[in-house]
């Protein structure tokens, strides 16, 4: 499970071929907040056309509390290394959509693939 996210620079690196397991948990001032009703998704581009590589939904852990994790698959990290674009959305039950990472609206996310020795 080697990976990690650089919120500063909006950067999520995994080792290519890992499993990655992304966890959240949403607050709504400082309390929790219940999401059962939610919908968490994740996209992963590629940078020069824009092409769909993956598209993963978050699995609730406890939806209650505002709990979910995203969980990446061999088959999402075994991208050639390189960097491509990601954001991710929360949407809500009432069909408003929030883009939570990156958190800058000015920025776009980068998905890192790193090398990896063992294949």
């Amino acid at each position: 499970m080697t990976g990690k996210i650089i919120p500063s620079k909006n950067i999520i690196e995994v080792r290519q071929g890992d499993t990655f397991v992304i966890k959240l948990q949403f607050h709504k001032q400082s309390a929790e907040i219940d999401l059962h009703d939610a919908q968490i998704m994740m996209q992963v581009r590629r940078k020069d056309d824009d092409s769909l590589l993956f598209s993963l939904e978050a699995l609730p852990i406890e939806a209650e509390k505002g709990k979910f994790s995203f969980v990446l698959s061999p088959v999402q990290t075994g991208l050639a290394e390189g960097e491509y674009k990601t954001d991710m959305q929360i949407i809500l039950n009432d069909g408003s959509v929030h883009t939570f990472f990156p958190a800058d609206v000015n920025q776009i996310g980068i998905f890192r693939i790193t090398q990896q020795v063992t294949k």
